[in-house]
């Protein structure tokens, strides 16, 4: 796959999978009330999203290895990529805790901001690789 391939499969997984994991939460709980489910869907929807994440970051490292990226696209992808992987990170862990004393606990996570600015730089990165592959 190429750079650009890979940052647009990486921004699809990290849009798609979060916002299918709060449509199946609809589906699945009432949304009126809290229940320890609503906390197990958002568990696995953000630690798919993390894994997602993680393996793309890696796949793309690997990939820069072979054929050059361009160290502008790799460092801003990966800064991207790490506040991605922290966010959804957080927000797994806050739900699994959420999950274990079986009530909804007053978490402040602060690392959930860490998502959108983590999809504004790849993003960035996705738009660099997009016109360096478009000059070459």
């Amino acid at each position: 796959m190429k750079p650009h391939a890979i940052l647009g499969t990486l921004l699809a997984g990290a849009i798609g999978i979060p916002v299918l994991t709060v449509l199946l939460n609809f589906l699945i709980t009432d949304p009126e009330y809290w229940s320890v489910m609503d906390a197990l869907v958002m568990a696995v929807g953000a630690m798919l999203a993390t894994v997602w994440v993680g393996f793309l970051d890696s796949y793309l490292f690997v990939v820069s290895r072979r054929e050059p990226v361009g160290t502008g696209v790799l460092v801003t992808a990966l800064v991207g990529s790490a506040m991605l992987f922290i966010g959804f990170g957080s927000t797994a862990l806050a739900s699994w805790e959420e999950v274990q004393a079986g009530q909804a606990l007053p978490i402040i996570n602060l690392f959930i901001f860490l998502i959108p600015l983590g999809l504004i730089v790849v993003a960035i990165a996705f738009l660099i690789a997009l016109t360096k592959k478009e000059q070459s």
